[in-house]
């Protein structure tokens, strides 16, 4: 990647639509409970990722169902889609991109993040590989991250519960993404 801070280039990247593959995916997040950090994943997303010929103009949308979420423990999910996440009446996590911009520490996704009825603005911290292949149509192994507060978006502690702590208000995202254009 060459850039300033107007214009940058995606080394090996070509324009166009690329497709996700989900077997090397995923979309993860992590949360301190007491002395400990739970991890999990959401097994169940849809993403769409279309490089544009500026690479500013590049866009990702991201469709993720939130009941597929996955910490490993059956009895802590069933918990979490009934107490934190709003499954019966939102199912799904969107977040829509506005575009790519040079950071202080690198690229970032401008974005907004609708979980739980909420929207908010919601940039991903984007580390790329140096190249997608020799010859651009090879698959890429492209990194986000983010924090958000479960409180912005309604992911509160049930009434009687000391959720603020036992549980940390911020929740990490990281989503691995493996990706080919779409030839």
């Amino acid at each position: 990647m060459t850039s300033t801070r107007d214009h940058f280039e995606l080394a090996g990247y070509r324009p166009g639509t690329w497709t996700v593959d989900h077997a090397r995916s995923s979309v993860g997040f992590s949360i301190r409970q007491l002395a400990t950090r739970v991890r999990g994943q959401f097994r169940t997303y849809d993403a769409t990722i279309v490089i544009a010929e500026r690479p500013q103009d590049s866009r990702v949308d991201v469709s993720v169902d939130v009941s597929s979420i996955d910490t490993g423990n059956a009895r802590r999910d069933e918990h979490l889609r009934r107490s934190y996440l709003d499954i019966e009446a939102r199912e799904s996590a969107i977040y829509r991109s506005r575009g790519l911009r040079q950071g202080d520490e690198g690229l970032l996704i401008e974005g907004a993040l609708t979980l739980n009825g909420v929207q908010r603005d919601v940039p991903l911290a984007l580390e790329l590989p140096t190249s997608a292949g020799a010859s651009g149509t090879g698959p890429a192994e492209i990194r986000a991250t983010t924090r958000i507060r479960r409180r912005d978006f309604r992911i509160a502690a049930p009434l009687g519960f000391a959720g603020g702590l036992i549980v940390s208000d911020t929740i990490k995202f990281d989503l691995v993404i493996c990706a080919r254009p779409v030839d």
